[in-house]
């Protein structure tokens, strides 16, 4: 493997992102309620993706979306 493909590999890396499920985003966050996420989905303060179809499909939080809401940050939207 020569330099430059370590680089583009971590590169890689680096840009994965990382969804977390409703009950995921309560094991992230020490204290926090699956109800406390979809209110907060439904407020609009925490973006999320929809998988599935109509309502019965799951909701993802990116996990840095999430952590930066806590952390007093907004959301990267």
């Amino acid at each position: 493997m020569e330099a430059n493909d370590s680089e583009q590999v971590s590169e890689v890396k680096s840009n994965v992102v990382e969804m977390l499920t409703v009950k995921e985003c309560t094991e992230a966050v020490r204290g926090l309620s699956e109800h406390t996420v979809r209110k907060l989905i439904k407020q609009g303060k925490l973006p999320y993706l929809r998988t599935g179809d109509g309502v019965n499909g799951k909701m993802l939080v990116n996990k840095a979306d999430l952590l930066a809401y806590f952390n007093g940050q907004t959301a990267n939207r």
